[in-house]
C-alpha cells in the first residue's frame, strides 16, 4: 500500500482527481497514517463526486482510530446515512 499511496498522491498532484485522492486515502488509512489519509479523504469528500459514504467512512474511521470522536462521528453519521458498512460499535458510538 505504500507506493500505491505515493503512486496516487502523485497523480492526484499532476493532474487533481477526486478518485486518486480518494484511494490514496485508503492506502494510507490501510497503513494506519491516519493524519497521512485524513487530507486525501476531504479532498475527496469536498468534490462531491462520491455518494457512496467511502471517503466519509475513511475520514471517519482515521478519527476514529485516533480516539478523536467528534470529528469522527459527523462523517460516521453521514457514511451510515449512505448506506456504507460501519461497524456495529462505531453505529452504537456515533448513533448515540
Amino acid at each position: 500500500p505504500d507506493s500505491a499511496a505515493v503512486n496516487y498522491e502523485r497523480a492526484a498532484a499532476i493532474q487533481p482527481n477526486a478518485f486518486a485522492s480518494k484511494n490514496a486515502g485508503v492506502c494510507y488509512l490501510q497503513m494506519k497514517k491516519y493524519n497521512e489519509a485524513i487530507p486525501h479523504f476531504t479532498a475527496a469528500i469536498a468534490s462531491g463526486q462520491f455518494t457512496d459514504g467511502l471517503p466519509e467512512y475513511g475520514r471517519g474511521a482515521c478519527y476514529y482510530n485516533m480516539q478523536r470522536y467528534d470529528e469522527a462521528c459527523p462523517d460516521m453519521r453521514i457514511a451510515i446515512q449512505r448506506g456504507f458498512p460501519v461497524e456495529d460499535n462505531v453505529v452504537a458510538r456515533c448513533t448515540q
